[in-house]
């Protein structure tokens, strides 16, 4: 059953425990956390003890964490700390990640960078995701992850990202047993909006059918902005979900044929 996960990029602000409190109440109990300056410092030992303990209380869990790919080591420690299944690794700056740096431009050079990150997760039997710039092209994306010799990472597709890149549904089924989690927000097909889905022109039915179709089974993380703010775009989200639901529920229904 596919899960939904909300990311905390809702927030906008700094993360506190009565934003995991809501999350829990709007029937969200697995969060990536975003990781950066002014939303959490995963450099902040005290911070991080402070969350676990939220975590405890709310009975929320992380299910990935997201950090700017220059912070992957420190990543992994945390990760540890906070019994987090999976990284991903941010390709560059967006709406909701602005100071996260770009991806080095030469994929050799990011290869040589990724190898030893993602071994060292599989160590810890934590998953390493990388969502790629949107610039990047699909042949790009495998032929890097195909020439890693001692380690195996997976591609976090974002797919507000791909719909202003060429369309969603292609992307996916370009990166098809490749995907171990995708990103989903929505927006005109132009500026990175970053809104929730059904708040812009991707086509989620298509785009869901191009998950189903190649066996997708990861996470769809809703990945907003506060829009306007944290409880009204936490409320969307409930409506998203909904809808999404309902699309994987229809998928699912064995097709019946006409004797």
């Amino acid at each position: 059953m596919t899960r939904f996960v909300l990311s905390t990029t809702i927030c906008g602000a700094e993360l506190g425990e009565r934003d995991l409190d809501a999350f829990a109440r709007h029937g969200f109990n697995q969060i990536e956390l975003a990781a950066g300056a002014g939303h959490f410092d995963i450099r902040n030992t005290a911070a991080i003890s402070s969350l676990r303990n939220w975590l405890q209380s709310s009975g929320v869990a992380i299910a990935s964490l997201a950090v700017p790919w220059a912070d992957a080591a420190s990543a992994l420690t945390v990760a540890i700390e906070l019994s987090c299944p999976r990284i991903v690794l941010l390709g560059g700056r967006c709406r909701v990640h602005p100071a996260a740096p770009d991806l080095p431009n030469d994929a050799g050079a990011f290869r040589r960078v990724l190898e030893p990150l993602a071994a060292e997760a599989a160590r810890r039997k934590i998953a390493a995701a990388v969502e790629f710039p949107r610039a990047w092209s699909a042949d790009t994306v495998i032929e890097t992850l195909e020439s890693l010799e001692d380690a195996t990472a997976e591609v976090c597709l974002d797919i507000g990202h791909a719909h202003m890149s060429g369309g969603a549904p292609e992307t996916i089924e370009a990166l098809s047993g490749y995907l171990g989690s995708v990103h989903a927000h929505d927006n005109q097909g132009r500026d990175d909006q970053h809104r929730m889905p059904y708040s812009g022109s991707v086509d989620w039915p298509a785009t869901l059918m191009s998950l189903w179709k190649t066996g997708f089974a990861g996470p769809i993380v809703l990945e907003a902005g506060p829009d306007p703010d944290t409880m009204t775009t936490l409320a969307r989200a409930v409506g998203a979900r909904t809808r999404l639901q309902a699309i994987l529920d229809d998928l699912a229904q064995p097709m019946v044929f006409p004797e």
